[in-house]
């Protein structure tokens, strides 16, 4: 969960935001408030700061969208609002906190974090002789499950097979060869492009569903489950 995504309806009142929390270490992108409301339905895990004018965070049809991805997805509101019904509604809308403006830059950057800290610790799972956990990855072989920030993730037989060995081996860089022998056996011959191909179709299910970890490439050697730079 560690994209974070402003929503606006001043695109360029709001790259103030968007710099405070750059130099607070984080990776921010802005988003139109009218965008954000188109695409609602298919948003995935994000952490979301609503910056809008007053006028606008009045309005339902705004906070509605949260309210449906508040279980999900981490929200922030940005407002000079103090008045105690705006606070309300906005935590009735499933904000986990409310920041009032004026504020202090450190101050935003430290109350994001320390809510992102709160949910991997929720979301923590913890290693079995049947699970593996790395970052925000989990997968059981019992169950034959894999879940993203305690989000189920769809994968064939052989991803699945692909990425249990990663995380057997993370950290470590893995052969072409010696992956094609531990997975596939003598099904294909050597020179094979089968492990590039899984491994290319796993490495992007991990990135369009928020892991936290990727498949690295080591030009001449092979593959390795690392952290995400």
């Amino acid at each position: 969960m560690n994209k974070i995504i402003i929503v606006a309806d001043d695109l360029h009142q709001s790259k103030g935001v968007c710099y405070d929390l750059i130099k607070g270490g984080m990776e921010p992108e802005l988003c139109s408030l009218s965008e954000f409301l188109s695409h609602a339905d298919n948003i995935q895990s994000s952490t979301f700061v609503l910056d809008i004018t007053d006028q606008n965070l009045q309005k339902k049809e705004t906070l509605l969208p949260f309210k449906k991805i508040s279980e999900t997805c981490l929200f922030f509101v940005l407002s000079y609002v103090s008045d105690e019904c705006a606070k309300l509604e906005a935590f009735s809308a499933g904000a986990d906190d409310y920041i009032e403006k004026p504020y202090h830059p450190k101050e935003l950057t430290l109350r994001i974090r320390n809510q992102m800290k709160r949910i991997e610790k929720q979301q923590d799972p913890v290693s079995t002789k049947d699970s593996q956990v790395f970052l925000n990855i989990y997968i059981d072989e019992k169950t034959r499950t894999v879940k993203i920030n305690s989000k189920p993730l769809l994968l064939t037989k052989k991803e699945f097979e692909l990425l249990n060995f990663f995380l057997k081996n993370r950290n470590r860089v893995l052969s072409r060869e010696y992956i094609q022998e531990s997975l596939w056996k003598d099904e294909y011959p050597k020179q094979s492009r089968i492990v590039d191909v899984h491994t290319h179709n796993l490495r992007t299910k991990l990135k369009n569903n928020c892991a936290n970890a990727t498949i690295g490439s080591r030009r001449g050697i092979g593959y390795i489950l690392e952290k995400k730079k």
